[in-house]
């Protein structure tokens, strides 16, 4: 399965996104809205710190205006404050030169919109911080790949990463090939998280597996100890 393969999953998916929110129009959640000033301070609720709501809502006072970097720092490449075209909801291509990186380098991505980025070579690790509409693809992961505080971003594992770790985020997909389906997942925090795998009967086609959000947890002793024993809530 080659590169435009996993790049045609990343746009249509977005453009999928946005159909909904202009067909929803008003009851799509204010996560998704612009909010001014005075909005917020007429229309806040409380919410529980810590709790989902109170991450979405830290989301929309995310501030992505400030001073455009993508440079080489030691072993970091450090990708800030860059978009795409935010009016028409069009990303932005960006392709790291093969021949400037080394398995030794890490890409750190922060408070980015509308971009679709390509790691052409094996790296050490990627981070996404505080993005939105950002869609990473990578040949393969020495470490790990890092998803904190983002909303509607893609991650495609076109070889292998021993994880994927997603922190305080919503409506993340995330895609791997079959050389990384021993990839962990790890969600903390986090609602809307969708995996896409290979077809095992149709190779050329994709399977999406939602991550459970609820669970079921249960008491019990034995002896003279006691345990917590949880379980995803299970859908008839």
């Amino acid at each position: 399965m080659g590169p435009q393969r996993y790049k045609s999953l990343c746009k249509p998916t977005m453009a999928a996104l946005f159909a909904e929110i202009q067909q929803k129009g008003d009851n799509i959640t204010t996560g998704l809205k612009h909010v001014t000033k005075d909005m917020k301070s007429k229309g806040s609720t409380a919410t529980v710190p810590g709790s989902v709501g109170d991450t979405a809502a830290k989301k929309v006072g995310i501030n992505y205006e400030g001073t455009p970097k993508f440079a080489l720092e030691d072993n970091k490449w450090t990708l800030e404050f860059t978009h795409g075209d935010v009016a028409k909801r069009e990303s932005k291509d960006i392709e790291l030169d093969a021949s400037e990186m080394s398995q030794s380098h890490s890409l750190y991505i922060y408070r980015c919109r509308f971009l679709f980025v390509k790691v052409p070579i094996k790296v050490n690790s990627v981070t996404l911080v505080e993005c939105k509409k950002v869609c990473v693809q990578f040949q393969s992961l020495i470490s790990t790949c890092e998803v904190t505080n983002c909303d509607g971003c893609e991650v495609q594992v076109l070889g292998s990463a021993p994880s994927v770790q997603i922190d305080k985020s919503d409506n993340i997909f995330v895609h791997l090939s079959k050389d990384s389906l021993s990839c962990e997942l790890i969600t903390s925090s986090s609602r809307g998280i969708n995996v896409t795998v290979p077809n095992p009967e149709f190779p050329d086609e994709t399977v999406d597996l939602p991550v459970p959000e609820q669970f079921v947890s249960t008491v019990e002793v034995k002896g003279q100890s006691a345990k917590l024993v949880t379980k995803p809530t299970a859908h008839i």
